[in-house]
């Protein structure tokens, strides 16, 4: 037999645990091998999908095995068979549940066969100076989907997909060794998250007339996640929440000014509540720096509508109307929604306004 250990799918999953690995070698010793290790044909070679362990016990104690080939047509196929398999099979840490399913996902989404992307979303085009990208499209809100995978509510899920996102590889890390918890650190988060723009912490509001035409746009503003009561006496918005509120955690809903801080990582956390949400509210505009290299801004580009690249710098005011000057660096307002033309015909006056096609 040619048995061959293909390294891609061999770290795929988590390795045994020493308690794990003593109590299979024992077994093994004692009782033989009694699952077979399971091997893909390919190219006249057989590579081990399941029973890596077992082989290298085997192997080294010279015990005899049986194998079961399954003919799988790729890699990807082969990972989505592992992944269901083995998650059913291991106590796993929470982080290496969630891992495995953001790449069972990834490879889903690839192959054309997603469950948990928006079937039949077409690419659109954003045209920019008659140069042109794809979006396309937000992905289907999954969180239901995930959360019956995974046996959790969609309240955990929600805050996992939070956490992961904003965490850099070491914390990854230690979710998936099971050091630390996602409970534990979305907590530590909610004690660092506060909301410096729009606040009250930091007095640098919306001029009015940026306001007015976004109330123009979309015929009115139900909901401004990120602001104060003073602000709130420009803006005008029906409800919102402050930093005691926290809005990344509460609903969005109908038209929505955000207007978010602009300080990392509060400004991603917004960004990502753009986008994770989208499919709660109807309209959203968002004032945010010209940060085009970022990712949370490329983010929230590739699922707007229509984009104004702002001339110059916006010149923020305090909460009596006084200016309070400008930023360094130039503002975006992107909108999501279907009054496309309108944005254009309100917003051009102030910038450059773009739009797909």
């Amino acid at each position: 037999m040619n048995i061959n250990i293909h390294p891609e799918l061999k770290n795929l999953m988590p390795p045994l645990t020493n308690e794990e690995k003593i109590a299979l070698h024992e077994s093994i010793i004692s009782e033989g091998c009694r699952d077979a290790i399971i091997v893909w044909p390919k190219d006249e070679l057989l590579y081990i999908i399941d029973g890596h362990n077992r082989y290298e016990i085997c192997v080294e104690k010279n015990i005899d095995f049986n194998i079961i080939e399954m003919p799988f047509e790729n890699i990807d196929d082969i990972k989505i068979w592992m992944i269901d398999n083995q998650s059913a099979r291991r106590n796993l840490t929470d982080g290496w549940k969630w891992e495995l399913t953001q790449v069972r996902k990834q490879i889903l989404i690839k192959q054309g066969r997603n469950k948990l992307s928006e079937a039949g979303k077409e690419g659109r085009n954003i045209q920019l100076g008659g140069l042109s990208t794809i979006d396309k499209g937000p992905e289907h809100n999954t969180r239901k989907e995930i959360a019956q995978e995974l046996g959790w509510s969609t309240g955990k899920v929600a805050m996992a997909d939070k956490v992961w996102n904003n965490a850099d590889d070491i914390t990854k890390e230690k979710l998936k060794s099971g050091e630390i918890t996602f409970n534990q650190i979305y907590n530590e988060t909610k004690k660092k998250v506060y909301v410096s723009n729009n606040s009250g912490e930091n007095e640098w509001y919306t001029p009015f007339n940026i306001i007015d035409s976004a109330r123009t746009v979309m015929g009115n503003i139900d909901l401004d996640p990120a602001s104060s009561e003073s602000a709130n006496n420009i803006v005008k918005a029906i409800k919102y929440y402050t930093i005691e509120d926290n809005g990344l955690e509460q609903p969005w809903f109908g038209n929505i000014w955000l207007n978010p801080p602009y300080s990392q990582p509060l400004v991603k956390y917004f960004a990502n509540a753009v986008v994770s949400k989208i499919n709660e509210y109807n309209q959203i505009m968002i004032l945010v720096n010209n940060a085009t290299e970022t990712d949370w801004f490329q983010k929230m580009f590739l699922i707007s509508d229509a984009v104004c690249f702002i001339k110059g710098r916006v010149k923020f005011i305090d909460k009596d109307g006084k200016s309070m000057g400008a930023p360094l660096q130039g503002q975006s307002i992107l909108y999501i929604g279907v009054n496309i033309d309108r944005f254009k015909s309100e917003f051009n006056n102030i910038g450059i306004c773009v739009s797909k096609i």
